[in-house]
C-alpha cells in the first residue's frame, strides 16, 4: 500500500469523522504484513484528532528514529500547539525546517510559535524600540 492510497483512505474516514475506526483499520492492515510510514503517520493524524496525544506522541517518536520524517515533526509540533508548549513547538517546526526550509506550512507554525510566546506587534512582548530598523 503506497503512501499516497493510506492518504486517500485516511480522508475517507477523516471526512466520516471515524476516527478511531480508521486507527482498528491500521491494526488489519498491519496484520496484512502492510507496513509504511505514512500509515503510522496517518494513525497518528487520527490520535490526534482524537486528543490521544501521549499515543500520538509515541507513534511519531517511533517513526522518527526509524527514519527521520518531516511529516512526523510538523505533527508533533501540532501536539505541542495543542499542549500549549511553544517551546516545544518550535523545537520541533524547526526540525522540519531541516527538511524542507521553503515550507510555507512550517514558517506558518512558527508564526504560531511567536503568537503563542506573544512575540507578535500588538502583544506584550513586542520590543517598543525598533533601533536598526528601516522600512
Amino acid at each position: 500500500m503506497t503512501d499516497e492510497t493510506v492518504e486517500k483512505t485516511y480522508a475517507f474516514f477523516e471526512d466520516t469523522g471515524q476516527f478511531e475506526e480508521f486507527v482498528e483499520f491500521s491494526f488489519y492492515a498491519k496484520g496484512r504484513g502492510i507496513e509504511s510510514a505514512g500509515l503510522d503517520l496517518c494513525v497518528a493524524k487520527s490520535l490526534i484528532r482524537t486528543d490521544r496525544l501521549e499515543f500520538a506522541r509515541s507513534k511519531l517518536i517511533q517513526i522518527n528514529v526509524k527514519k527521520e520524517d518531516p511529516r512526523a515533526y510538523v505533527l508533533l509540533a501540532l501536539i505541542a500547539q495543542k499542549e500549549k508548549d511553544w517551546e516545544g513547538m518550535k523545537k520541533m517546526a524547526e526540525q522540519a525546517l531541516v527538511f524542507a526550509p521553503g515550507s510555507a506550512l512550517l514558517h506558518y507554525l512558527l508564526s504560531k510559535v511567536c503568537e503563542g510566546m506573544g512575540l507578535l506587534p500588538g502583544q506584550g512582548n513586542w520590543p517598543k524600540k525598533r533601533s536598526g530598523w528601516t522600512r
